[in-house]
Parts: C-alpha cells; structure tokens; sequence
C-alpha cells in the first residue's frame, strides 16, 4: 500500500511538471497601482443575520470607496432590507465612513492568473444529489502586492423593526442605534499580465488581479433605543459598546465587463440591542475607474 501511494506521487508530481511546463510565460506587467480602486458596488444577493434572536434579512446595498487624495479615501456603506425573517417592517442601515491610510509595504508572492474557465463543465453526484462544477486552470506568477495599511471611523446608524417575546406576547417595535465607529484596515492589490504560449495559446494576454479589504472596528453608540419601553428595560444587551470584523474582495478590479465585476463581502461582531450577528452577500460594480 505505501508503495502504491508513493509511486501515486511521483507520478503525480511528474504530471504536474510537464502540465506546467507545456506553457510559456512572459511577464508584461507588474504594477498594483494598475488596479482599478475607485468603485461603486450595488450588492444584489445579501443577508443580514442576528443570530440571538433568530432573525434575518436579506438587502440591497450599496458600497463605495473613492480615494480623495493618496491617503484619505471615503469608504461607506448603506443597507435596504427588502425581504425579512422574524421582524416586520422598514429598516435601513447607513455608515457614511473614512478610511486613512497610515503606511504601506510590498512584498512578492504567487499571483493566480486563470488562463481558463469553464461554468458548469461536469457533474458530481453525492449522498443521492447532483451538483454543477466549474473548472479553473490557471498559472501562479511571482508578482507584487501593494499592501497599505491604516485607520478607519465614520458614523453608523440603525434603523429598523425589532422583535421580541416577553413570555406572553410576541412584541412588535422598532429599534435605533446612532454613533460612531473606529478600527484598523489593510488594504491588498495586485496586478499582473502575462503573454502566454503554449496548449491552445499563441501570444495570449492574460491578467491576474486582486483587490482586498479586511478590518476591524469598535464601535460606540451611545444611541439606543426601542419603541416599547418594557423590552428596552429587559434588554441585556442595552450596552454601547459593539466590535466587527469584516472583509471585501474584489473578485476582478481591471476594465471587465459588469457581470465580471463580482465583489463578495462578509462580516462578523457584535451590536448593541440584538447581540451576536452575521452579513454576508455578492454585488456587482456599478462604476469603476
């Protein structure tokens, strides 16, 4: 058996390597500023999750980050709710913001560039169902990211329907949260393009891209508020201090068609009023330059 499985691996090694070798490279560009950063994202397909009290969302939103000078860039956020799970009623979340870059590093690492891709080219079948796959082939390039690193604060308010039972009745109010938030961000890029030959390549142009933000945030909202006075009073959570954690990647941050233009964002923490809560959603690019 330990025969069989190192014979497996050599053979898979030595498969590997004349895969890799039936291309040739050539690299054009190497430039993370190349990468498109100012952008508009609408998010199309979004959730918004309060885990304590079991109740969800999902949104339409919109994001924008737009560099106003090198280091300050206006970085913010708003959510519709259109469909809800266990509240009833208008909401919106706003969270007009800043973002301040305070340093920046390169390094050099792999960059994937996929050089093909196929939607749903094969089928899987498993515990009795059958799922699409999609394939990918790409080839990893040295090339530089842009890392940029800084502060992050800007206003955030709530609004929106809130649920909850006292042990008799379900009750029906709505909730306001106001105040401020602050944290640290990094911000990632990469940009390269490679000429390719090879397979069913001849001088084929190719470009490997990426653009990502993670942060973390404290936030302090001295507002809150329930319309029903007695929930508000049995509050445990009627605290002013709240944390998240997030990211953004922009999945394609070069001159591509709109539906090419993926942006997936997710985030984690903690709210004042409803507690632990998840978001989660996939937009599109609406504008980029």
């Amino acid at each position: 058996m330990k025969r069989f499985l190192l014979t497996a691996l050599i053979l898979s090694f030595i498969y590997n390597q004349l895969n890799a070798q039936t291309y040739q490279t050539q690299m054009l560009e190497d430039d993370p500023s190349k990468v498109l950063d100012r952008y508009v994202v609408v998010d199309v397909l979004a959730t918004d999750m309060d885990i304590d009290f079991l109740s969800s969302s999902l949104y339409f939103g919109g994001s924008a980050y737009w560099p106003i000078t090198d280091k300050l860039i206006i970085d913010s956020n708003i959510k519709l709710p259109y469909y809800q799970i266990g509240n009833k009623g208008f909401g919106i979340t706003l969270e007009p913001g800043v973002y301040l870059k305070l340093f920046s590093k390169n390094k050099t690492d792999d960059v994937p560039v996929v050089i093909e891709s196929e939607i749903y080219a094969d089928q899987i079948e498993k515990n009795g169902k059958t799922y699409n796959v999609d394939t990918y082939k790409y080839l990893n390039t040295t090339g530089t990211y842009a890392n940029s690193y800084g502060a992050r604060g800007g206003l955030y308010v709530r609004q929106g329907p809130f649920e909850a039972d006292n042990n008799f009745d379900d009750i029906n109010a709505n909730s306001t949260l106001a105040g401020v938030y602050i944290g640290f961000q990094k911000v990632t890029q990469a940009f390269v393009e490679l000429l390719v030959n090879g397979g069913d390549f001849k001088d084929e142009k190719f470009i490997g891209a990426g653009f990502t933000k993670m942060y973390f945030d404290l936030m302090f909202l001295p507002v809150r508020n329930i319309t029903d006075a007695a929930t508000l009073a049995a509050n445990e959570r009627n605290r002013p201090f709240g944390f998240r954690a997030g990211f953004q990647w922009n999945k394609n941050p070069y001159d591509t068609p709109i539906f090419g233009r993926i942006v997936y964002t997710g985030e984690i923490g903690v709210r004042p009023l409803t507690g632990f809560y998840l978001t989660g959603g996939m937009g599109f690019k609406v504008f980029q330059q």
